[in-house]
């Protein structure tokens, strides 16, 4: 009877050592939905690239990386700065995507890039600004 005590009392043990700490990460993965304002900075796309008009956007910020989904866009991502700053990045085969800008507390501020390519030839590009309203 107490050698199969010990026996349970070791499996508990070791399978509390061992059990993956998943809830913890899980937990700590923060999404928040933020309505903004986004204005055409530049466009020399004409009608080669359509226009992105948004909302809102979406953060997603995890234990050291951060990424944000615009609707229309892909997702573009990087690394969490303590410090707020926030320096994200895509690409895809006919475009790459840069948001550089600050985050602190509520205030969200970003200008976006969209470098459109032909191949590895660039075509033109559109900047915006963006805020939360």
């Amino acid at each position: 009877m107490k050698n199969n005590f010990l026996i349970n009392l070791a499996a508990c043990a070791l399978f509390v050592v061992f059990t993956p700490k998943t809830s913890t990460l899980q937990a700590q993965n923060k999404s928040t939905t933020i309505p903004i304002k986004m204005n055409t900075v530049t466009n020399n796309c004409g009608s080669k690239a359509p226009d992105v008009k948004a909302d809102s956007l979406t953060l997603v910020e995890e234990e050291n990386k951060i990424r944000l989904t615009i609707e229309g866009l892909p997702t573009i991502g990087g690394d969490k700065n303590p410090k707020g700053k926030l320096r994200l990045t895509a690409k895809n085969s006919s475009a790459r995507y840069s948001a550089n800008g600050r985050r602190k507390e509520d205030a969200l501020r970003l200008v976006l890039i969209i470098e459109h390519f032909a191949g590895n030839k660039p075509t033109c590009t559109q900047s915006f600004s963006i805020h939360n309203s």
